[in-house]
């Protein structure tokens, strides 16, 4: 994911002739029925398919999050892009709450060190 993305360089956009579905049409990715059918089903089974083994596939994912596309972009849909963009988010949270609780600690620790209360 993150590799590929600096790798590639999602934003530059030359990743997308070296992709698997180039030259398909939209046809094969972008489902106007969200029923749940078996049809569409299998329609999303054939897409993720085509992007099973695409070279580009995470550089695709990165650039469908970033930019909220629907249907299937980097062998995911739409709902699970919008699951992965959630849990990044959740993750950054708690990363910067990780990283505040380290620095008040430090802080705490300096302090006590300085005032001569420290181990």
């Amino acid at each position: 994911m993150g590799a590929d993305r600096r790798a590639v360089g999602w934003r530059d956009h030359r990743w997308r002739r070296r992709a698997a579905c180039a030259g398909l049409g939209a046809e094969h990715f972008v489902f106007d029925d969200a029923s749940g059918s078996p049809a569409l089903m299998e329609a999303v089974a054939r897409a993720k398919a085509i992007c099973a083994d695409c070279p580009v596939r995470s550089a695709c994912l990165e650039f469908a999050i970033a930019t909220r596309q629907e249907g299937i972009w980097g062998a995911t849909t739409t709902v699970e892009r919008r699951v992965l963009r959630r849990r990044r988010r959740r993750q950054q949270a708690e990363s910067v709450a990780r990283a505040e609780l380290d620095v008040g600690v430090d802080q705490a620790r300096g302090s006590a060190t300085r005032s001569g209360a420290g181990p």
